[in-house]
């Protein structure tokens, strides 16, 4: 969605974009969503019955919202257990696998995070839903690269091809040996 003109920004320096699709917005004002008051709601019976348009529009305009992206995941925050629940379902329907985790806050009323961080879920969650936002569209972007393929595999082992090679090497082994490739060791020739 595009960024609303300077003549409609809002004076207190938050961020707007005109949204099209009226007859999505439209549904799921009418079906009760409202960003600022979700505590103890649910995910509208409107949008599960809805299609897969209406299902992502409502779980984008909640990430954009309520969501934070680091470097391996996407992280949807609320203190509504029953709306990251259904949010959870509408996800699997997209093939987006995520977990319910609860943080305990004390003289606080609990928050409930959903996580994204299976590269197969992230992948399909930026392809199939994205944000509207660019920063987090941004952000979500370098996450899905980040846990694709090797990039995982050097993130989580940096500096360690040299160790590996040393005990490949005491143990007379020949990478293919070892279900290597010049993926997975980033151009190591064999003979090393």
């Amino acid at each position: 969605a595009p960024v609303r003109p300077r003549s409609e920004q809002r004076d207190d320096g938050v961020g707007t974009v005109r949204l099209h699709g009226k007859a999505y917005v439209d549904d799921l004002l009418d079906s009760g969503l409202n960003l600022e008051t979700y505590d103890g709601k649910r995910v509208p019976v409107e949008v599960t019955r809805g299609d897969a348009d209406t299902k992502a529009a409502f779980i984008r305009a909640l990430s954009d919202s309520e969501a934070t992206v680091d470097e391996r995941s996407v992280k949807i925050h609320s203190s509504s257990y029953e709306l990251l629940l259904g949010t959870k379902m509408l996800l699997s329907e997209f093939g987006i696998r995520s977990q319910i985790q609860t943080r305990l806050r004390a003289d606080k009323r609990d928050l409930y995070v959903l996580a994204i961080t299976a590269a197969d879920s992230l992948d399909a969650y930026e392809r199939e839903i994205g944000f509207t936002l660019d920063r987090k569209q941004s952000a979500l972007e370098a996450a899905t690269e980040r846990t694709a393929g090797d990039r995982a595999i050097l993130d989580v082992f940096p500096e360690s091809g040299d160790r590996l090679r040393q005990l490949r090497n005491s143990l007379r082994l020949q990478q293919s040996e070892c279900g290597l490739n010049n993926v997975t060791t980033r151009g190591v020739r064999a003979d090393q």
